[in-house]
């Protein structure tokens, strides 16, 4: 998506909501039974608002927006630190057909939390969760549907945990700024129209940790894939700790082209069920300590970038465990 079709409504929004009301409340509430006309109010629990948007800019800088029962609450744009909430056993919908369903364009010392929330998208296009500048927190949230965009964030600091990304891709930096991100015990798949599933560009560093990335086997599809593709300031340095990436064509692909560095680190991991298990490319590096890459058809892959080993991995049923080396790079080369 190209982002400055997000502009406009980001700055309609932030003008518009910038200036709290002379009393904003520390909690706000939505409801299927509010009524918007509740924020004169302030949505409060015994007079929820409807939706989402409405309950927002009653709602003080760090305060909460509650969903009080099961119901759909519209797509939202967050200026300020908030946290909306979906309590356990309540489903708090956000419902598009293309479009945005969050757009967070908060201020960077702001923290700005989604937690509990299910966001779907009904059609194809759009972006379930686009974010810059601020904190952004992920937690126990579905978003779901968004092919190409299911989550857009730089620059900024995010957090994703116990959550679902699914039939979309995450793309995380490379929009100016720099980027600081973990991905924690968080199930990933790829949209139909996807190339990538996570995608990790130029001035980005971060984690990926007991999480499971899955695809589907389609040809030309990347599990994660880091790429600087850009001037030499910009490096791109990951970790993949005790996850799983399987069923792609590329399953961890680093790419230095371009004339910075990409490194990826992947501990205690398993590369199953790829083409390519793991591949460096153009300089990127790829260092690989106590993982099981099994029933690949090339378990490492070297395209003029080194491939390192702590010989504690464990290579089985590939067709091939080395494509385009004889060894790795480590004690003895061992595996």
């Amino acid at each position: 998506m190209d982002r400055s079709l997000l502009r406009a409504p980001l700055a309609f929004a932030l003008a518009a909501f910038t200036a709290l009301p002379a009393i904003a409340a520390q909690r706000t509430f939505v409801a299927s039974y509010g009524n918007d006309a509740n924020a004169s109010t302030n949505c409060s629990i015994a007079a929820p608002c409807r939706t989402f948007a409405a309950s927002l800019p009653v709602t003080s800088n760090g305060g909460e927006v509650v969903a009080l029962d099961s119901a759909g609450y519209g797509a939202i744009t967050i200026v300020r630190s908030v946290t909306v909430i979906g309590p356990p056993g309540i489903h708090a919908g956000i419902t598009v057909s293309g479009g945005t369903a969050v757009l967070v364009g908060a201020p960077p010392d702001s923290t700005v939390t989604l937690r509990g929330l299910e966001i779907v998208n009904l059609t194809s296009g759009g972006s379930g969760i686009y974010g810059s500048g601020a904190n952004l927190r992920i937690e126990n949230t579905s978003v779901d549907g968004f092919d190409s965009n299911v989550l857009q964030f730089g620059p900024g600091t995010l957090h994703i945990a116990d959550s679902r990304l699914t039939r979309g891709a995450l793309t995380i930096g490379g929009f100016g700024g720099t980027v600081r991100f973990s991905i924690e015990r968080t199930y990933v798949t790829p949209g139909a129209a996807t190339t990538w599933t996570v995608k990790v560009q130029p001035n980005s560093s971060g984690i990926i940790k007991d999480s499971t990335i899955e695809g589907f086997g389609g040809g030309g599809s990347y599990g994660v894939y880091t790429s600087t593709n850009s001037a030499p300031a910009t490096p791109v340095e990951l970790v993949v700790q005790n996850s799983i990436v399987q069923g792609f064509e590329w399953g961890i692909y680093s790419d230095a082209t371009g004339g910075s560095y990409s490194s990826v680190a992947v501990t205690d991991s398993q590369l199953l069920k790829n083409v390519f298990a793991v591949s460096a490319v153009s300089g990127g590096s790829v260092a690989l300590s106590s993982c099981k890459i099994a029933h690949n058809q090339y378990g490492v892959t070297s395209l003029s970038g080194p491939v390192y080993t702590d010989g504690r991995n464990w290579f089985g049923y590939n067709f091939a465990d080395l494509n385009g080396i004889s060894t790795l790079t480590g004690p003895g080369g061992v595996r």
